[in-house]
């Protein structure tokens, strides 16, 4: 069947703050030419440590790789410029700034280090570089630029053959991609390009027969109230469905995309779970795996399904806020799942989603992810299963998507906090003030006690997502009027830390924070911690919970620790 791969371009947005939650952002489009682009002529104020040049890795098309920048000795007012061979019209310059992933929330040409400017020059007079202004982050005019991120999109609206970024102040100055347009960027859903149409006009919904073309109908209907446009409505229904593989369930697949994948904060490199049968040890290519004898490395990506087509909204949504980071294939299950009574599969080898494909994907149940059902067998057989396939049989992907019902979500996830595009209409969300369908952790105190010279602490109860990691804020003060905590000292050594939390009560005297990973690991979606912050007995208690992840916050809640005798205590059976 046809494997449909989508593309979007965004012309509108959302007018119905409650139907839409899917980010956007300005950007260039693959038809606007980067007129920097592998550019010969490029130069630096200095060289790291005297080294060679090496001013041409800015313009050499990779943005993520470390070992793809340029950086000055420490100095003053630090430069690094590009010739791009004649006088253009420059509007934008977009700046990939290097990102120190140890320390992500510290850019080299953040606020601390007093700004940068771009200067340009013409061909009639070369040496003569004139600062350019524009919108910088807070929205005013400015020759001052900064970056609060790491990608950056800046106008510059000026003639121009030389690009020059020059840092404010003394220190040295690291890019590691820049990137000259002289067109004007898209708004654009960041979640994937996942729109396209071969004739001009709106977008179309997929073609009858496909699992989301009565998904795409639905929420593109009138009847049904919706305000969508049809670009949103078609990427409302490849994110929440509802999905219909006539009852053979789905699975999904997430690899590496280099838009933004490995970027701070996402979390499939850290959680590949599956290896293609066709990657199978070539020492004895007729060996089936037996007993997971020889089975592929799992470093092929992260796989999710499940043979209940109602969880494929959860299931996405899930990951997408969690900040999986990737382009996205799923596809429809191969049969029809024997299930028990109750709606779970029949046995642990019910489920089977693509045993010629890969050797294992995890299984999410109706109520969140139910390891007991993990596909875990693929490639043939394994210990758990007798059935036999001859290893020449095995399907590369491309193979895959071309005999089966499958679909595409490029650029997968929800944007990094650091790439934004210079706007100045602030459009960086389809939605600015809606909150997105996802959950955030509720926290209940069920024992604050203390002793003075022994032990003073509280039992709490938190309910989150499935593996949730959070941080509990606990102060003896609490606000009014919520604020917000900039880079929390105590995440900024975990790999999906928050770089900055909305909605604060917890006050800031005797702030302290407690950080629990993996809250519910064996799957529940609750679990209990206990907190000893060093309060004296009688202390007012205020408590919330951020989950690190999502950067949710739960609602405040409040106590007093008091004595053994006099805390107070709540029934602990669930």
């Amino acid at each position: 069947m046809k494997f449909l791969t989508i593309l979007l371009t965004v012309v509108a947005a959302a007018s119905n703050p409650d139907m839409f939650y899917y980010e956007t952002s300005l950007d260039f489009q693959g038809s606007d030419v980067n007129l920097a682009l592998n550019k010969e002529s490029t130069s630096q104020s200095s060289f790291y440590e005297n080294g060679d040049d090496h001013s041409h890795l800015a313009v050499d098309g990779d943005t993520h790789h470390q070992n793809s920048c340029i950086m000055t000795e420490e100095e003053s007012s630090a430069w690094w410029q590009v010739d791009l061979g004649a006088d253009v019209v420059v509007k934008y310059v977009k700046i990939y700034n290097y990102v120190d992933l140890d320390k992500w929330w510290d850019h080299n040409l953040g606020s601390s280090s007093g700004g940068f400017t771009i200067l340009t020059a013409t061909a009639t007079d070369p040496l003569s570089f004139t600062p350019t202004e524009g919108y910088n982050h807070e929205g005013e005019i400015s020759q001052v630029r900064k970056m609060y991120g790491a990608v950056t999109i800046l106008r510059v609206d000026a003639p121009a053959r030389y690009i020059r970024i020059q840092r404010n102040s003394w220190g040295s100055l690291r890019l590691c991609e820049v990137q000259v347009f002289s067109t004007e960027p898209s708004l654009s859903y960041i979640v994937p390009d996942i729109v396209s149409t071969s004739e001009v006009g709106e977008p179309a919904c997929p073609p009858a027969g496909h699992p989301l073309h009565n998904a795409c109908q639905q929420h593109s209907s009138s009847d049904s109230g919706s305000q969508l446009t049809p670009a949103m409505a078609i990427v409302k229904s490849y994110m929440e469905g509802p999905l219909d593989c006539g009852g053979k369930g789905f699975f999904c697949r997430m690899k590496t995309d280099p838009y933004f994948s490995g970027t701070p904060r996402d979390v499939l490199h850290d959680n590949y779970n599956y290896g293609y049968c066709k990657d199978a040890k070539l020492e004895n290519p007729d060996n089936n795996f037996p007993g997971n004898y020889q089975r592929p490395e799992r470093d092929d990506g992260h796989c999710h399904g499940s043979h209940l087509e109602s969880v494929y909204k959860d299931l996405l949504v899930d990951h997408y806020y969690r900040r999986y980071r990737g382009n996205l294939v799923c596809c429809c299950g191969e049969s029809v799942t024997p299930t028990k009574t109750n709606g779970e599969p029949e046995n642990n080898d019910a489920w089977i989603p693509a045993t010629k494909l890969m050797e294992r994907c995890d299984f999410r149940g109706a109520n969140g992810n139910n390891n007991q059902y993990n596909f875990d067998g693929g490639c043939g057989g394994d210990t758990n299963r007798d059935e036999y396939i001859v290893p020449s049989s095995f399907l590369t992907p491309e193979q895959y998507k071309a005999s089966h019902t499958c679909w595409e979500l490029k650029h997968f996830g929800v944007q990094p906090e650091f790439y934004y595009g210079e706007n100045p209409l602030k459009v960086t969300t389809s939605n600015p003030g809606a909150n997105p369908p996802y959950p955030k952790p509720e926290l209940e105190i069920m024992h604050c006690a203390g002793d003075a010279g022994n032990w003073n602490g509280c039992l709490l109860y938190v309910e989150g997502r499935h593996d949730s990691n959070v941080v509990v804020l606990v102060s003896t003060s609490h606000t009014q009027e919520p604020r917000t905590l900039e880079h929390i000292d105590v995440m900024h050594d975990k790999p999906h830390a928050c770089s900055h939390v909305e909605g604060v009560l917890v006050g800031s005297e005797n702030l302290r924070y407690f950080h629990f990973n993996e809250l519910d690991a064996e799957g529940q979606q609750a679990g209990y911690v206990r907190i000893a912050p060093d309060f004296e007995v009688g202390s007012p208690i205020h408590i919330q919970v951020i989950d690190t992840e999502t950067c949710m916050l739960s609602d405040l809640r409040s106590s007093e620790l008091g004595t053994p005798q006099t805390g107070s205590r709540k029934m602990l059976l669930r």
